[in-house]
């Protein structure tokens, strides 16, 4: 099944049941910068552009959103790069990611729980649950669960490295385990530098 049939006839927001949870405990994984590396491609198509000195600017930053990093002489080139068909195509797994996640399914029930971005949200859906299909096989595109309030998302845990994740549900149910990025370094409960440290720490808890 392509990537164009999930998203013309499966399309959703998931409600994952309770009979679910009695079987296999769930986490929840954020794509961007926490599964794939979208700031290295930034940075790439930006120098392509002739925009010096964005590498420092990004990977010292200090607020998630990268626009709000950038001097307004830079929004416009940011936008068009953001917003370029294939950007999110073409984004990179972290070291470790694919493997340490096929491990993690052995024992866990395991959802993509991604936002789209708002300068492309047709095409970004269609890239990310390419790219899940791609790197997972078909199958796991039904596990993807595209929303724009995570809180919603009944889980144990949800790994992301968005610092402050907030919406209708002031209380989510899972526990948030921070992927280390500069711009959270503020963000309070448990912490992973990469997805080695993620490994080890499911070791053990189902």
């Amino acid at each position: 099944m392509s990537a164009k049939s999930v998203i013309s006839k499966n399309l959703k927001i998931h409600t994952i049941t309770s009979d679910k949870r009695l079987m296999k405990k769930i986490i929840l994984i954020d794509m961007d910068n926490t599964m794939v590396d979208f700031d290295s491609e930034y940075i790439s198509r930006m120098e392509k552009k002739g925009i010096k000195n964005i590498k420092k600017t990004i990977i010292h930053r200090e607020k998630f959103e990268i626009e709000d990093n950038l001097s307004d002489s830079l929004r416009s080139d940011s936008n068009s790069v953001i917003g370029e068909r294939g950007f999110f195509a073409d984004l990179k797994p972290f070291h470790g990611s694919i493997q340490v996640i096929n491990e993690l399914m052995e024992e866990f029930n395991v959802y993509f729980c991604t936002s789209p971005h708002k300068l492309n949200i047709k095409s970004c859906i269609f890239e990310k649950l390419s790219w899940i299909a791609e790197n997972f096989g078909d199958d796991a595109m039904k596990k993807v669960i595209i929303t724009f309030d995570k809180t919603i998302i009944d889980a144990d845990w949800l790994i992301d490295d968005k610092p402050i994740i907030s919406g209708a549900n002031i209380n989510p149910s899972w526990e948030h385990i921070v992927f280390n990025q500069p711009y959270n370094l503020n963000t309070s409960g448990p912490r992973v530098m990469n997805w080695f440290d993620i490994k080890d720490f499911f070791k053990g808890v189902n």
